[in-house]
């Protein structure tokens, strides 16, 4: 069940960045990582090389995720 949190989180924060909110777009967001820190994402199908997202562990059983385009960092 955290699996799918961590997952929710990220798709939760990238449907926020771009305005779309949780009733849409979440189907088209993927996303792949390396022990989660380098995390990318894919929109049907195409990777997001702008995007940067973080996911932080807050205690055992909650964590919250962050994300950004490159032009904001």
């Amino acid at each position: 069940m955290y699996l799918l949190c961590r997952y929710w989180s990220l798709k939760e924060a990238y449907v926020k960045a771009i305005g779309s909110g949780v009733s849409e777009g979440l189907n088209k967001v993927e996303f792949s990582h390396t022990r989660w820190t380098d995390i990318s994402a894919k929109v049907n199908g195409k990777v997001m090389t702008q995007w940067r997202f973080w996911l932080f562990e807050l205690g055992e059983r909650h964590c919250v995720s962050s994300s950004a385009t490159s032009d904001t960092f």
